[in-house]
This record gives C-alpha cells, structure tokens and sequence, in this order.
C-alpha cells in the first residue's frame, strides 16, 4: 500500500487499517497542507467586520432605528408595528430598564435602560 500524501511504499498495513501513523514523513505536511487550505477557505466566507458606527448607520438607513436609537422596525421579521414594552427592572416607582418586543414575532428589537438604548 502507497501513501495518498507522498506515493511512497508504507511498511505497515495495520496502521494504515487502525488509522494510526504513517512510516513516512508526508503526513504532517499533508496535515498542514489541508488545515491551510481549510483556513484560507474560511477566509474567504467570513463576513466584513464593522465599526459600531458603521453598524449604527447602516440600522438607521435600513429603517430599524431611528437617530436616537428607538426600535422602528424589526429585524427578524421587518414588522413595522409598535413594540411591545416588558418592563425589566423598576427604580423609585419609575421603569429604569425594559424590553422592546416585536408585536408580530417576539423578538427582541432593543432594551432600554436609564436613559438610552442599548444596541
């Protein structure tokens, strides 16, 4: 039996059959060959990354946000309706924290905490 890295004679059918090492040298090599290309593979299909400040603009040009940060529509299933408010936390008899939900699917659209939302 040949090596499939190399061609070269294998002395031992058994480890080939059990999975285990090869008796030449070509197996590394063949190794770091593929996780190369498995690598540069992975960097061809991974997305651009952005500033938060690009993310910002891009949310408030596709109509999910307005300037302030206020959920207008929402993401999952671009439901343009009012969000639904769940109160999370209150502080002196006034909400300090709460949730906004779509209407429509019951995601999470953004949360509000004292004073700003936080994206």
């Amino acid at each position: 039996m040949n090596c499939p890295s190399c061609g070269k004679k294998l002395t031992s059918v058994k480890s080939i059959i059990r999975g285990r090492g090869y008796k030449c040298n070509c197996k590394r090599k063949a190794i770091d060959k593929q996780i190369k290309l498995d690598f540069d593979k992975k960097e061809e299909t991974m997305p651009e990354t952005k500033t938060m400040e690009e993310y910002i603009k891009e949310q408030i040009e596709n109509g999910f946000i307005d300037s302030k940060g206020n959920p207008l529509k929402c993401e999952k299933c671009l439901s343009a309706k009012p969000f639904k408010q769940v109160t999370k936390s209150i502080d002196g008899g006034c909400v300090s924290e709460f949730e906004a939900l779509c209407q429509d699917c019951g995601h999470q659209m953004g949360y509000w905490s004292y004073g700003s939302w936080m994206i």
